[in-house]
């Protein structure tokens, strides 16, 4: 929610979090309609893929050519922020067409200052989604093209902050509705709600405990045994907030999950839930950043009933000069399902560059290599995709 009093066009696309990389002087200033600023752009991608489907053997590559324009508007005015982002992403491949697709995204959030230290936010989207093929339960029939799903979505937050105590209450609501007809099985909606207390320990740290529970409702039974698929999960954790801190922001919280299945032919089970997302800026013109999670997550894979990922990623963003960018990460996934032996332990790095030509015009180059090994062989693989894109942000 805190993004409504930013238009997100006004950051570098490869070092976010970077305060110097975000100046305005270097970026188009828009359209101004009164009170409301519009910020159209518009990407040119180019993109090579050394394994598009994801195979361990015999690889298909491919260049893929791409379209995406966006266009933000954004209002702010003494306690109320709001912005609306609509985008899409027109991609189309040089011989495996069957792959072409169009993706796009609609969201709005507003937020209502209150009073200090107290703010509402409400925010709601529509995503049309195309996926991955080296995602772990990614289609496998190459006849057919990528798996598009539309996702809806709303939340509602609340947040207090005044003296020593801390108060964030938060519900969300997700409908996944996949439009192929054979992919029925995977719709589901799921509801979840989190409330966080926290007591400041110094300066902008609070010491933090978090409730969270998710409802799952699928659309359809388990196929053969018409077992009941939904499912509850709820869970604590106990963390660190750094609020306003200029040189570490974020949040870190450890505690652990409960998955309770709606049939008693699945098994319930606990695990070590981890949330954790940190900036640290040891300079004004370098930050480094930690990404790590843990926990249930919605799964559709047949013959297995829940879903475990453990993440970590880190990146370090750069500023080498005031119109050059560059960032360097590097991530590690393991994937686990109840009812199934097998592992899948994702890892890979991606580096990327950024050059502001003039206010109006950006220019950006990708590299990344995934690698994939399992206890099946059949969902091992390597992959390298590299791209540049052309950006264009009319005054």
């Amino acid at each position: 929610m805190s993004g409504c009093a930013n238009a997100a066009l006004a950051q570098s696309t490869v070092a976010p979090a970077v305060e110097e990389a975000n100046d305005p002087r270097n970026r188009s200033d828009g359209v101004t309609l009164g009170p409301i600023k519009v910020v159209p752009s518009a990407d040119f991608h180019l993109d090579y893929d050394s394994n598009v489907y994801a195979e361990p053997n015999s690889a298909s590559s491919d260049v893929t050519y791409g379209f995406s324009p966006q266009i933000e508007a954004s209002y702010a005015r003494q306690n109320l922020r709001f912005n609306t982002l609509a985008s899409a992403n027109v991609v189309r491949f040089g011989s495996l067409t069957r792959e072409n697709y169009v993706a796009a995204t609609i969201r709005s959030a507003a937020m209502w200052l209150m009073q200090a230290g107290t703010q509402v936010g409400v925010e709601a989207g529509f995503s049309r989604l195309a996926e991955d093929r080296g995602a772990v339960e990614s289609r496998l029939d190459q006849t057919l093209g990528p798996r598009i799903t539309n996702l809806l979505s709303g939340g509602l937050t609340y947040r207090r902050e005044r003296g020593r105590l801390l108060v964030e209450l938060a519900g969300r609501a997700e409908k996944f509705d996949n439009t192929a007809a054979v992919d029925n099985l995977r719709d589901f909606n799921v509801y979840g709600v989190t409330a966080k207390t926290g007591m400041r320990i110094a300066g902008a740290t609070y010491l933090t405990a978090t409730g969270f529970a998710s409802f799952r409702d699928f659309r359809l039974p388990a196929p053969g045994t018409l077992a009941n698929r939904d499912s509850v999960t709820y869970g604590f954790r106990g963390g660190i907030d750094l609020t306003s801190n200029p040189f570490l922001q974020g949040r870190v919280g450890v505690g652990l999950f409960r998955f309770d299945a709606r049939s008693d032919t699945i098994p319930d089970h606990t695990g070590v839930s981890v949330d954790a997302s940190l900036t640290y800026r040891p300079r004004r013109r370098t930050a480094i950043v930690l990404d790590a999670f843990r926990g249930d997550v919605a799964t559709f894979r047949l013959g297995a009933t829940a879903r475990t990922d453990t993440f970590v990623g880190l990146t370090v963003q750069q500023v080498a000069r005031h119109n050059l960018f560059g960032s360097l990460g590097a991530f590690w996934r393991e994937t686990r399902y109840q009812g199934d032996t097998r592992q899948f332990r994702t890892s890979g790095g991606r580096a990327a560059i950024e050059y502001l030509v003039n206010r109006s015009i950006a220019v950006i180059g990708t590299a990344a290599y995934t690698q994939r090994r399992s206890d099946d062989p059949f969902s091992r693989f390597e992959r390298f995709r590299a791209g540049i894109t052309l950006r264009l942000t009319p005054q």
